[in-house]
């Protein structure tokens, strides 16, 4: 079954669909369960997260090789030294916890939302982690609500392989790969670029071979308006309340009538 976003990313809207880039983030800590629920509140229609692998072969939800940054520095353990027990145990600002992938999908079909599941290539476990997460998301009835994406190419290619049936993207962070000719033929629903390589001519160059443009990391507001009369699909934001505010002036009005 060849890969298909679903209706939840591809529904027409006036303006493009919001993730929350590690949940919203601004106000709550990154790649946990508050910032993912604070997401949707703010009116994302998903989120955009970092999954990694531990020791007991279980994904983990987490941006970092090591807990060192967002334990504040009392944890410096890396990830994939960690057990699942030991994963469960880490205690986060705020009380939070490292969620496991498999939750996190749970919340998603119970909150209807879509995911940007981000895999991390820096790891020791890279080979694992692709089957460990293909495991997860293949051959299931609502594989079009997430995508998987990564910045190495080989990785994207390699989930592709093991669960052909889930949709895929291209992580871009520099200019020259943002114009590498064999980019189309990859096979991707749509490409991730960094908002600063996000010109007219790119925007033409991405549509004209069929992809979805899904831009991070946007927190500038005026950034956010330029970007959407561009044409993107999608914008990923530490902060989506603030962006759809910009976008929507209608929610500014109703706010102000609402004090």
């Amino acid at each position: 079954m060849a890969a298909v976003l679903s209706d939840r990313w591809t529904s027409a809207r006036s303006r493009p669909l919001l993730l929350g880039h590690r949940g919203a983030r601004h106000a709550a800590p990154e790649n946990t369960f508050a910032a993912f629920d604070l997401a949707l509140d703010e009116g994302a229609e998903g989120v955009e997260f970092d999954v990694r692998l531990n020791a007991s072969g279980d994904v983990i939800v987490c941006h970092d090789v090591t807990l060192e940054r967002v334990t504040e520095g009392r944890d410096r353990r890396a990830i994939h030294d960690l057990s699942s027990s030991d994963c469960s145990a880490v205690r986060l600002p705020g009380g939070e916890r490292l969620p496991l992938l498999l939750d996190v999908m749970d919340w998603a079909k119970r909150r209807q939302a879509c995911l940007n599941i981000e895999l991390k290539a820096d790891g020791k476990q890279r080979r694992a982690l692709v089957g460990a997460v293909s495991r997860l998301t293949r051959g299931r009835p609502n594989s079009g609500d997430w995508l998987i994406s990564c910045f190495n190419a080989l990785v994207v290619l390699a989930h592709r392989t093991l669960a052909p049936d889930v949709p895929s993207a291209w992580l871009i962070g520099s200019r020259w790969l943002a114009s590498w000719p064999v980019l189309p033929s990859l096979g991707s629903v749509a490409i991730h670029p960094h908002e600063s390589l996000v010109t007219a001519a790119s925007m033409s160059r991405w549509k004209a071979a069929g992809l979805r443009v899904h831009v991070w990391t946007v927190n500038n507001p005026s950034r956010a308006r330029d970007l959407a009369k561009l044409g993107v699909d999608c914008l990923i934001s530490d902060n989506p309340g603030a962006l759809r505010s910009a976008l929507e002036p209608a929610i500014r009005v109703a706010d102000v009538d609402a004090r």
